[in-house]
């Protein structure tokens, strides 16, 4: 069973990073997803799309640590370092999200005679917050 969440958490981390690429390699395919999501005008222009795709690199980096931290608590219970850096990622996870989320919108709506810059922290962000106590909870279980 180790193995397999090892391996789930390692692919999950994969494609996060690998998401992005889309917006960058095909702008206009992405553009359905930032329209629905920023509730947007089709009138965004590819360098834009892409901006924003890159943009998401960042939060996605910061989950897919924590996805690799989580895999390596997994492997090994006993370093409570995997478990700590899971839960700093999570609790910074949504703090960066918001950050870029509103900086991504920005970008948007740059072109726009009114550009629109809403910084938003949601309740589900709140979930990312809790399992990162967690896991530092765990990670001083792990060490004691």
């Amino acid at each position: 069973m180790k193995l397999t969440a090892s391996i789930i958490l390692v692919a999950a981390a994969v494609l996060l990073m690998l998401y992005p690429l889309w917006g960058l390699l095909h702008p206009q395919s992405y553009e359905a997803v930032l329209l629905a999501e920023y509730g947007l005008t089709d009138t965004t222009s590819p360098d834009q799309i892409r901006r924003s795709a890159a943009m998401n690199w960042a939060p996605n980096g910061i989950l897919a640590s924590a996805f690799m931290c989580l895999s390596g608590f997994v492997r090994q219970p006993e370093r409570g370092i995997h478990a700590r850096w899971a839960g700093g990622c999570f609790i910074a996870y949504p703090f960066l999200r918001a950050a870029i989320d509103a900086w991504s919108g920005f970008n948007l709506t740059s072109h726009t005679p009114a550009p629109d810059f809403t910084l938003f922290f949601g309740g589900e962000d709140t979930v990312y917050l809790v399992f990162g106590v967690v896991f530092l909870a765990l990670a001083s279980q792990a060490e004691a």
